[in-house]
């Protein structure tokens, strides 16, 4: 005669590895799991049928209501908190989503020291002329490359147009030459 290799404490019969009442509790506990990932028990309190299009039954869909509405500033101070704390990573994963980058193909294009347009080394300041912008077709929304801000401004101000980056630059050329055949 052993003792339980799960409590430790009551004597096994008959061989077995668990002693009888934590065997109950062990299949318990296993239906339990069973029930509630296949949706037949709320996920919160494994006791009651959840209400359809959700995993919570009404009791606990109720409190969760209710502690919300009791509690609505302590939680949006720990959601500031949580979102002061993990402003890199929140931005990183939203970036990663509307553009369909994986987490390495975003680490490379941070680490890019220059823009792909004008070559200026990026600004490690935010909202600086030179910092970060992932550029990205509007048409078909793939990623095309690292801009800095102007380049990106300028991008879009021209519609991602080669016609009219083309006419502007024809322009710009034209009056550069006018201006140093009078000087």
């Amino acid at each position: 005669m052993g003792v339980c290799s799960h409590c430790h404490t009551r004597p096994v019969l008959d061989g077995r590895k668990s002693c009888a009442r934590c065997t109950h509790n062990s299949r318990r506990s296993e239906r339990s799991k069973v029930l509630r990932k296949t949706a037949l028990l709320c996920s919160r309190c494994v006791t009651y049928p959840p209400m359809v299009g959700s995993k919570a039954c009404a009791r606990c869909t109720q409190y969760m209501r209710e502690y919300r509405v009791r509690n609505l500033d302590k939680i949006k101070a720990t959601a500031r908190r949580f979102s002061a704390r993990n402003r890199e990573a929140l931005r990183d994963r939203q970036r990663m989503m509307r553009y369909g980058l994986s987490a390495s193909a975003l680490r490379e294009l941070k680490e890019k020291p220059r823009c792909d347009a004008c070559n200026h080394p990026f600004d490690s300041v935010c909202g600086s002329q030179h910092s970060r912008h992932i550029d990205h077709d509007h048409a078909t929304g793939a990623v095309r490359g690292v801009l800095c801000q102007q380049c990106n401004l300028a991008l879009g101000y021209l519609e991602d147009s080669p016609q009219r980056a083309e006419a502007l630059a024809a322009y710009v050329r034209r009056h550069v030459r006018l201006l140093t055949s009078v000087a």
